[in-house]
């Protein structure tokens, strides 16, 4: 299986239960930015946890790519995962970017980062790829997010425009844990705006990242910037 995306929904559900003895079960992270950290390896995890209960861990091969030189961003939830790939027996190959696909050949392709060009192909056993959604707005499909300060959330240029999660430039990972945070500090700075006083710098750079190691209660990896 090929997965470039972590979300179990019913097709890569369908895909991870469908694994045998003899299979081959590839994932990617690709390059930042996205939402969260800790989503791609979350299917890796729960698909090795589901093989092992039912018997079929030692016949099906894992391989996770990884675009970045490290499994995590920071270094002390880094040193864990590492043990965590390692005790689920996945093969976890650093520097690799996932450029292609091929169903019929069954066979993804990845370009090493930092080389001269080179690819190599990986066997899958099955094999998805899905389209980005089109959408209406100009402004979401501008490359840049709104420029807001880390602290209030205000637009560096227009006071009366705010921002928060997705939709603005902080450096924190987009996770929902992160606005929640975000939101009472938009809520308050709002109010204050209408009361023509300066916005109150509130916001710390909170993220988490829930990562399930296997099925049942998840772990929680909580990042403060």
């Amino acid at each position: 299986m090929c997965a470039a995306r972590p979300l179990i929904n019913e097709y890569t559900l369908s895909c991870i239960r469908a694994l045998k003895p003899g299979s081959k079960a590839v994932f990617t992270q690709p390059p930042l930015p996205f939402k969260c950290p800790g989503a791609p390896q979350k299917i890796v995890y729960l698909t090795a946890d589901h093989l092992k209960r039912n018997g079929l861990r030692p016949g099906v091969e894992l391989r996770y790519f990884v675009h970045a030189p490290v499994i995590f961003g920071v270094p002390f939830f880094a040193r864990e995962l590492v043990k965590v790939a390692a005790n689920h027996g996945v093969d976890v190959n650093f520097q690799h970017n996932l450029v292609a696909i091929d169903a019929k050949a069954k066979t993804a392709t990845f370009e090493i980062v930092g080389g001269q060009g080179e690819k190599i192909d990986v066997a899958c056993s099955m094999s998805r790829r899905r389209k980005a959604r089109p959408t209406r707005s100009r402004r979401a499909r501008s490359s840049t997010p709104p420029e807001v300060n880390q602290n209030s959330m205000q637009h560096v240029r227009y006071p009366n425009v705010f921002g928060l999660g997705d939709a603005c430039s902080t450096p924190n990972s987009k996770t929902a844990a992160a606005v929640r945070k975000q939101a009472p500090v938009v809520v308050r700075n709002i109010l204050r705006a209408m009361k023509g006083e300066a916005a109150d710098a509130g916001c710390d750079g909170y993220a988490s990242t829930p990562a399930r190691f296997s099925n049942g209660r998840p772990n929680c990896a909580r990042r403060d910037c």
